[in-house]
């Protein structure tokens, strides 16, 4: 058997996938060689498409059979100038006056066996080797001969005629692209030694177009090679090939007629050459527009070009798109990398491709736009002082800290007058506790629109301030404020409902009223009106989510929490408010600040509803230790929350101190409504626990006052039942008047402790067949909201009540709250549990949950299974 030096024989695990017709045409080709019909095979294809593999496992398979001698050859770039050097290296033990075809055929064989010839990168074989090959391909047929050769398309070589000779004589062509998804998943396994996920076969099919050589870089995580080998092959093809790959690369995808105006060529010549890159495999051509053809090259070939070749090229690329007329986003992309000019032009298109971005909800982006932006308006102070202003906006939806020092500094550097601050710079500044800093900056800035005035008057209100009568303004968050004093006040309930309805018909088109609206939210809350709160806050969630406003965000899910903490879906509140604590900290809200720590104390609270006192002792030794004083303004909800756990545990003096500290911070404020911080009525049953009775009555009385005072049937009942515990002779009136508040209500969380209340009471005067009743339509109402600890009380009094526990009042679908239904009719319809997030305003994570438990109740496992259970329109089936 002879065999070349140039065999292409290795000891490597083939890697060889997806390649059959190329493996089926070259066996059959080589059983017509023995039966005495040679022919010639090629194998052609684009770059890195594995032409060369699929070569070397037919010559490797082709020697195993022990039949056939086997003799191959790669065709070199720099060989192309020494005449017939592909043909000797081919039979390298032949003098040159034996290589004539024929006589080259006979030397060679061994016995009857047929020779195969395998030639690979045939466009690169010299001249003389490529005329001597096509004698050969012609006559191939009436030879014990199979010529295999594989032909890279786009690639020049050095004698396009001659190759062409080789290509018209051949009986068989075999055209190769890019692998398929089972094959890339196949090439991934034997790269990594390991089963790749499906999202990592996607990624890789989406950037590398299934072509094995990008699929190996893929897999080795290796850009440089795949670098290398495009510019060796760009550089072969000539300066102008270079040049116009790397316009399509800069630009990502462009028009052939505007690659000819930056490389300053003809049409003509750009769409010859463009046909040529494309059939090379490394470009694509839809239409008129051009695009480099696999993602991963284009990285590839960015990131490894020299930073400073980058910059200009980047640089020329941005001043060429602008005199074109281009978008200013598309303009910005160039401008982000290239070089720093002096061009007026720059900074605007900047600033308005950040505008975009905040629009896109992308603030990341116009951060990123706008600092360098400061960078191109550096020779123009005014143009400075506009941009730093906007960077500031665009800092105040991610980072809190560092937008409120850009203002600071933005307006302390230039001339008062020429400072125009957007009004909801100053809202996130007030949020975090900045009003000092917010106050200053209202004092310097331009009051041509009364951005100042409305500014301090927001930095000075006070709970005392009271206007008659209480009307909705053109200024939303002013309003809100507004109405907010007169409920905290406990005064005007329908005044404070009028306007908070009027603002909740407001579009949340800027912070301003997206801020407004989330107070609005608590105002309904204050009023009872559970509907509405949740009606007015989710599109502010919605919206915040998608402009990526994270202290909006924040604060929409925390009152989003404590609607749903009322309506007794404790799981989705306790998601909602875990999150609103994730985004302040993650932009930087003052974790000691008011806002944060009101959220803290939300989801404390949530979870002693949800009985997890452990739970609730954890978030407050992760946020401080559990046993610092607190004592600064704006605690107030967090001492009531850390009051209420010491209360639960038993530790009642510690509990004592919390809710006194926390009334002298709500009585300091001149807050009268205990629809908010209801610490009185705490703090009576903790005195009457420690037999200060007297007191304890005087504080119950004075919040049941106070609420009837404000109206709200369920401020009044939650009075009602906290006093409960310290009024035990008019304990039964005062419950059954609660009862008779809330029956027909949304409040049904707060109805169903109430009848508990009543049922343990007529337990203990012995009146149990009524305890049981009442107990029972508690237990009804509990089972269908998402507090399994209620539930679990409730069942323990109605057996403490010699009673049997029901079982739930309804089956199957009928027994899902209101949450789960509705996330279970839309998976029933097929929706994914993004689009159903996406539909309800609820996270993922949320969806879930309501999930699971609903598998949980009705005893399945899939979501076939949940959808045999509903219609296809997503009600019950029968």
């Amino acid at each position: 058997m002879l065999l070349s030096p140039d065999a292409l024989v290795t000891s490597r695990p083939s890697l060889l996938v997806g390649r059959d017709e190329v493996m089926s045409v070259c066996r059959d080709a080589l059983d017509a060689a023995r039966s005495g019909t040679g022919g010639v095979v090629v194998v052609r294809g684009g770059v890195g498409v594995g032409k060369s593999s699929a070569l070397r496992e037919f010559g490797r398979e082709a020697e195993a059979t022990g039949t056939v001698t086997v003799l191959s050859a790669v065709g070199t770039y720099g060989e192309q100038g020494r005449d017939l050097g592909l043909v000797e290296r081919l039979f390298p033990e032949l003098g040159r006056a034996s290589l004539t075809p024929a006589s080259a055929v006979r030397e060679c064989r061994d016995g009857e066996d047929p020779v195969v010839l395998v030639v690979d990168e045939l466009q690169w074989a010299d001249r003389h080797s490529l005329q001597w090959l096509s004698v050969l391909a012609e006559q191939a047929a009436q030879l014990p001969v199979l010529l295999v050769v594989a032909v890279c398309d786009g690639a020049p070589g050095s004698s396009g005629n001659e190759v062409e000779d080789v290509l018209y004589a051949a009986a068989h062509h075999v055209r190769l692209g890019g692998l398929d998804r089972s094959g890339v998943r196949v090439m991934l396994e034997r790269l990594r030694d390991e089963r790749p996920s499906e999202s990592t076969v996607t990624e890789c099919l989406r950037t590398t177009g299934g072509v094995p050589l990008l699929v190996t870089a893929f897999a080795n995580v290796d850009t440089g090679s795949v670098a290398l080998s495009t510019r060796v092959r760009l550089r072969r093809m000539g300066s102008a090939a270079e040049e116009i790959f790397a316009c399509v690369a800069v630009f990502g995808t462009v028009s052939a007629d505007a690659v000819a105006r930056f490389c300053g060529r003809s049409s003509t010549e750009v769409i010859a050459l463009c046909a040529t890159l494309q059939a090379a495999g490394l470009i694509e051509c839809v239409e008129t527009e051009i695009s480099v053809a696999h993602p991963l090259v284009r990285q590839a070939v960015l990131g490894e070009c020299p930073p400073a070749e980058l910059r200009a090229l980047q640089g020329r690329a941005a001043r060429f798109r602008h005199t074109e007329g281009a978008r200013p986003a598309d303009v910005a992309q160039h401008l982000l990398q290239g070089e720093t000019g002096t061009e007026s032009w720059a900074a605007e298109v900047l600033r308005a491709a950040a505008e975009n971005a905040m629009t896109a909800g992308d603030p990341d982006l116009a951060v990123r736009l706008l600092r360098r932006a400061l960078a191109e308006s550096r020779h123009d102070r005014d143009q400075e002082l506009t941009v730093r202003l906007r960077l500031a906006e665009a800092l105040a939806r991610t980072d809190v800290v560092e937008a409120s020092r850009t203002l600071v500094a933005a307006v302390r550097s230039a001339p008062p007058a020429t400072a125009v601050v957007d009004l909801g710079l100053f809202d996130v500044m007030l949020l975090d506790g900045r009003g000092d800093q917010a106050a200053m900056v209202a004092a310097a800035a331009d009051k041509s629109n009364g951005a100042a005035a409305r500014v301090l008057a927001r930095t000075s209100w006070r709970h005392e301030d009271l206007p008659e009568p209480l009307l909705a303004t053109e200024d939303a968050l002013i309003s809100a404020l507004g109405a907010m004093n007169h409920a905290m006040a406990g005064r005007s309930q329908a005044a404070v409902l009028e306007v908070a309805a009027e603002l909740s018909d407001r579009p949340p088109i800027d912070t301003d009223v997206m801020l407004a609206r989330i107070i609005s939210t608590d105002l309904f809350l204050f009023a009872g009106g559970l509907a509405s709160a949740l009606d007015t806050c989710d599109p502010v969630v919605a919206l915040a989510e998608s402009l990526r406003h994270r202290p909006v965000l924040a604060c929409a899910l925390a009152v989003r929490a404590h609607v749903r903490q009322r309506k007794g879906e404790l799981v989705a509140a306790a998601l909602d408010a875990e999150r609103a604590l994730d985004e302040a900290i993650a932009c930087g809200l003052d974790q000691t600040g008011t806002a944060v720590r009101s959220m803290l104390a939300r989801l404390v609270d949530i979870s002693l509803d949800m009985g997890d006192t452990g739970g609730a002792a954890d978030l407050l030794r992760a946020s401080q230790p559990i046993d610092t004083d607190i004592g600064e303004p704006g605690s107030e909800a967090l001492l009531f929350a850390r009051g209420r756990l010491r209360a639960t545990t038993g530790d009642f003096h510690r509990a004592r101190a919390d809710l006194m500290r926390c009334g002298d911070l709500v009585v300091s404020k001149g807050i009268r409504n205990p629809a908010g911080v209801p610490w009185q009525g705490r703090l009576a049953v903790v005195l009457a626990a420690v037999g200060a009775g007297r007191s304890a009555l005087d504080l119950a009385t004075t919040e049941i006052e106070a609420a009837r005072r404000w109206g709200a049937p369920a401020t009044i009942a939650r009075a009602l039942l906290t006093g409960t515990a310290v009024m035990t002779g008019d304990a039964m009136t005062m419950l059954d008047e609660a009862a008779e508040l809330l029956t027909g209500s949304e409040d049904v969380f707060l109805l169903s402790k109430v009848l508990l209340r009543r049922g343990r009471l007529l337990s203990h005067d012995g009146d149990v067949a009524a305890a049981r009743t009442e107990l029972r339509r508690a237990h009804e109402i509990a089972a269908g909201l998402e507090c399994d600890h209620l539930l679990r009380r409730i069942r323990a009094e109605i057996a403490a009540a010699g009673g049997r526990p029901p079982k739930p009042s309804m089956a199957g679908v009928g027994s899902l709250t209101g949450a789960e239904s509705r996330v279970a009719r839309l998976a029933a319809r097929g929706h994914k549990n993004r689009e159903i997030a996406r539909a309800l305003f609820v996270q993922e994570r949320t969806v879930e949950v309501h999930l699971t438990r609903t598998y949980r109740k009705l005893g399945i496992e899939s979501r076939a299974q949940l959808a045999g259970l509903f219609g296809q329109e997503g009600v019950p089936g029968p």
